[in-house]
Formats: C-alpha cells, structure tokens, sequence
C-alpha cells in the first residue's frame, strides 16, 4: 500500500482541528499550563512532535508546575508513570515560571 505524501496525515504540518495536540489529545489539556505556555506553544498550533518543552500542571497536585516534552508526557501517560517530576522528587528552579500575584 502506498504511503499518504499528505504534510498533515504524516503530522509533518499542523492543521488546526485535526491533528493538533488539542484535538489529538484532549485528555491531556487538563494539565497543560496555559499561562507559562502563553509566550511558548499554544495546543491548536502544534502537535506531538513538537521538540520545545512545555509546561504542565501536575493532575495530582495543582501547586506543581513543571517542564516536559510532549512525546515524552505522552510515553509517562501510556505507560501510567508519574510525569510530575516534583513528585517524583527532582528539584526545580523558582524563576522559571510566572508568578501570580493574588
């Protein structure tokens, strides 16, 4: 059988409400971070092979905030791992999220 030369069948190119990371995943929008991702990714214009790494709020603690990739958030899903790498102990710095004033 030939393969699709398709960008967006392959994921090569990102078509909004179809093979986005929003459309794609779902589940996982639960604990993305809109607002430290605010100035790096936005889930209707990228898919799982994007290679930056973002950031995600932990689904067991809210207060955890963390970076990860995508592939590699969604490997630690399928395999029913612990993403969250403040729960699983390592450290992190303190500057690199934003800040809300309350």
């Amino acid at each position: 059988m030939k393969e699709s030369c398709c960008p967006y069948c392959q994921n090569n190119e990102v078509l909004k409400g179809f093979n986005d990371l929003e459309t794609t995943h779902k589940h996982l929008m639960n604990e993305w971070d809109y607002l430290n991702n605010i100035l790096l990714a936005d889930p209707t214009a990228i898919n799982e092979k994007y290679q930056q790494t973002v950031w995600w709020i932990c689904k067991e603690n809210s207060n955890h905030r963390y970076k990860l990739k995508i592939n590699e958030k969604i490997k630690y899903e399928k395999r029913s791992l612990i993403s969250c790498s403040i729960c699983k102990g390592l450290r992190r710095k303190q500057e690199h999220f934003v800040r809300l004033k309350m």
